[in-house]
């Protein structure tokens, strides 16, 4: 029998991987470099075998390069409500995916919290971002 609060690694790991997922749906919507696992507080995603960087990789961390696209000046108003569309979708899956970690999990564990503080924070950027 199952303890309460016990989840499946997998349940929550594809919960996780569903974040993280929408959290780059957001970004990109918003013109924003992903911020996906990094203030999470929360580990990335496994990545695949092979995936390690390459032995050729310099010793010391060259200069981060912004990939971010660039955020057109005269941006219509029909471009701009179609990103905040999208923006709003994904903060969508974001809280739903964080309540269903929350069930998965139990309400005292961090893993909770932590989810819970990331569609806070989506919220805020969206709210910042696009019109109510």
């Amino acid at each position: 029998m199952a303890q309460a609060g016990a989840a499946a690694p997998g349940d929550v790991a594809s919960t996780l991987a569903e974040m993280d997922r929408a959290e780059a749906d957001l970004a990109q919507a918003l013109g924003d470099a992903p911020q996906v696992g990094v203030s999470s507080g929360m580990p990335a995603a496994p990545q695949p075998a092979g995936a390690a960087a390459s032995p050729e990789a310099p010793a010391s961390p060259a200069k981060p390069v912004d990939v971010s696209p660039p955020r057109a000046e005269g941006k219509s108003k029909d471009d701009e409500a179609g990103s905040c569309n999208i923006a709003k979708r994904a903060l969508g899956s974001l809280q739903r995916a964080a309540e269903h970690l929350c069930g998965l999990t139990g309400e005292a564990d961090a893993r909770c919290d932590t989810a819970r503080g990331r569609a806070h924070r989506a919220a805020e950027r969206v709210g910042a971002a696009c019109p109510p």
